[in-house]
């Protein structure tokens, strides 16, 4: 018997707490323009032995990798919510699968003990499209943050990178 599982949304506001401009800062960020950007921008391209190019790329790159930072803090916090969301959803189709189970134990269809993996496996046969897209979401949530890091990774690595080459054009020149 296939039941249909309510779920609420729940708005919060903008901001839960405040610790002033900063949060404001780290977290009002187009996440789509800002990985492009970022992404576009890890080649120096030209001018690799002009010390002030290397010098203004060196800069470029230090801001470049906070905007990183920055791009991974609000993709951390869309997952969070994300989880608070799925968690619900996820509870939802479990206590109908919960309600079902226990109801085929009661009529001597079902003899063995409900474990959280039929729950699982109920949810996922009767609410095949919901489930399948909660999981895949949360897979991609999780991916996107693992991409993020190594973005973050990349920017920091650059950082050090142009420092060096900074100290051997000006050593050169």
């Amino acid at each position: 018997m296939r039941r249909k599982v309510e779920t609420t949304t729940v708005k919060l506001p903008e901001q839960i707490s405040r610790i002033g401009r900063v949060i404001e800062t780290v977290f009002s960020c187009d996440i789509w323009e800002e990985y492009k950007e970022l992404k576009a921008k890890l080649r120096i391209g030209e001018g690799h032995a002009d010390y002030y190019t290397v010098l203004r790329a060196n800069d470029e790159a230090e801001a470049n990798y906070l905007r990183a930072s920055r791009l991974l803090a609000n993709a951390e916090l869309e997952l969070k919510k994300f989880m608070v969301e799925h968690r619900k959803t996820c509870a939802a189709m479990r206590s109908d699968a919960l309600k079902s189970l226990k109801e085929e134990k009661l009529e001597g269809s079902r003899t063995k003990t409900i474990t959280n993996q039929d729950l699982d496996d109920y949810a996922a046969v009767h609410f095949h499209d919901l489930w399948t897209a909660q999981e895949t979401s949360k897979v991609q949530h999780e991916q996107t943050i693992e991409h993020l890091r190594v973005l973050v990774d990349a920017w920091k690595s650059r950082c050090r990178t142009l420092q060096g080459m900074v100290a051997k054009v000006r050593n050169t020149t």
